[in-house]
């Protein structure tokens, strides 16, 4: 009777490591995204280097910001429409025609200056 009680008291305390285990690579990994995006909007560690964003017509904001994104603006092109969506400047960025001088160190709200002011 003992060794059974043994056993499952170790089947018990290995599952509870387990999901603990399990807890602990889930938040390390939401917090490291957490970080990056953060990162990305506010502009806190990123290299400098101008860029000049020339655009002849006007695009959707997806396309904006995948061309901010290959110019390495950006990180993330999602993260930033959603952004720009939840500040209701949409129109902004999709209206844009022309030159924008644009750092890679800025953030997103730098960003929507820059080009509101090149208009």
């Amino acid at each position: 009777m003992k060794k059974e009680s043994s056993f499952s008291d170790k089947k018990a305390v290995r599952r509870i490591f387990s999901s603990i285990f399990v807890m602990a690579l889930t938040a390390a990994f939401f917090a490291c995204l957490l970080i990056s995006v953060t990162n990305d909007i506010y502009a806190f560690i990123k290299t400098d280097g101008e860029v000049i964003l020339n655009v002849s017509s006007p695009l959707p904001l997806e396309d904006i910001s995948r061309l901010l994104n290959d110019n390495g603006i950006i990180s993330n092109p999602h993260i930033f429409s959603l952004y720009v969506k939840s500040k209701n400047k949409s129109d902004i960025i999709e209206d844009f025609t022309g030159e924008a001088k644009l750092d890679r160190s800025m953030s997103y709200r730098e960003i929507l200056i820059a080009i509101q002011e090149a208009k």
